[in-house]
Order: structure tokens, then sequence, then C-alpha cells
């Protein structure tokens, strides 16, 4: 119905957050962590178990060195994140797969690990936009972890405390938009 049922208040970032159980986890460069409580006029408290620096956790920098990436829009992060059992997975829109432990509450105990998952990065880099690596979420189905990169490169892993690739699959082919076999479906 619209209604704001919690306010961003301070330097909270305002969007790629997911919220899981009482805890909300905000995206935005850096990771931070909430625990939402109910108040009794029915609003809804919010309390950061990150207490240092912003109340957020610092990821480490860097993109894909293959990407030789413009320092100007260097290590942003576009995805929403993915919770899943006590961890938050993390995709940088140029290729770095960040993995953090929601229930540690010191920056230093969060990182569990950090990599560069094998993505393709087949579009032009030229075309200097955000969205130009990775700017889907990642999904969880079953028990596996699925990441796709802007050039159709999916990357399957198990979740969990290490790196495990299960699956490297491109779609090399895809059909445009509007277009059926025999007929255009276009405006």
């Amino acid at each position: 119905d619209g209604t704001v049922m919690l306010a961003r208040t301070g330097d909270m970032p305002g969007n790629q957050c997911v919220i899981a159980d009482d805890m909300v986890f905000y995206m935005g460069g850096r990771a931070s962590f909430y625990k939402l409580g109910a108040k009794p006029d029915g609003g809804l408290s919010v309390t950061p178990l990150i207490k240092e620096e912003y109340d957020r956790v610092n990821l480490p920098t860097g993109d894909n060195p293959k990407l030789n990436v413009d320092k100007t829009i260097t290590g942003v992060v576009t995805a929403s994140p993915l919770y899943h059992d006590g961890l938050l997975y993390i995709v940088g829109n140029f290729g770095k797969l960040f993995v953090v432990d929601t229930r540690k509450t010191k920056q230093s105990d969060t990182l569990v690990y950090s990599t560069f998952p094998p993505f393709d990065f087949k579009n032009n880099y030229s075309r200097k936009s955000f969205g130009m690596g990775i700017g889907a979420s990642p999904a969880l189905a079953g028990k596996y972890i699925y990441m796709i990169d802007s050039a159709n490169c999916m990357i399957v892993m198990e979740s969990g405390r290490e790196y495990k690739q299960i699956a490297k699959n491109t779609i090399d082919y895809t059909v445009p938009e509007g277009w059926e076999p025999k007929y255009w479906m276009g405006p």
C-alpha cells in the first residue's frame, strides 16, 4: 500500500538490500547489517550490528585484472546481495565475488573470502557503463548459487565458506527481443 516501514536515516544505504528473518543487509560498496525490532507504537527499531566506521563492513577493493577497469567507475556493486545460511554473497560489476559472514560483529572477522570467478566478459568494455560486467543479483536454486554476467556467461557454484565452482556455461547466441520465427513481434 506504499507505507514506509523503515525510513532511511543518516548514512544508511538506500538500495540493494535483502531481508532475512529479523535482519536487513544493505549493499552499496560496503555491507551493512541491521537488526529490526518491533516498537510499541507499531514502528520498527533499527540496530546496527557492525559498530565501526559508519556501521559498515569495508570490502576489499579491486576489479578483475583482465578488464583494465576505468578507475572512475571501479568497485561498483549494482546487484543486490544473496543471503543464505548466514553468508552474504556480493558480486561486483567487474567480477569480484565477496562472501561475508553476517554473524560476525567486527569488520576484521566478516570477510570469509573474495575471488574472481572466471566470467567471460565478452561485452565491449568501451561502453564504460555500470552494467557492462555484472548487474544481475546472484540466485540460489537447490544447493547451488548462479551468477551471470552481461554477456550470458553463467557461473554455478556451491554455497559455503570456500569457493567451489560446479559449472561454467555460456550462451553464445541469443534471439533479439521481439523476434519470433518467421515474423517480427516489435512495435
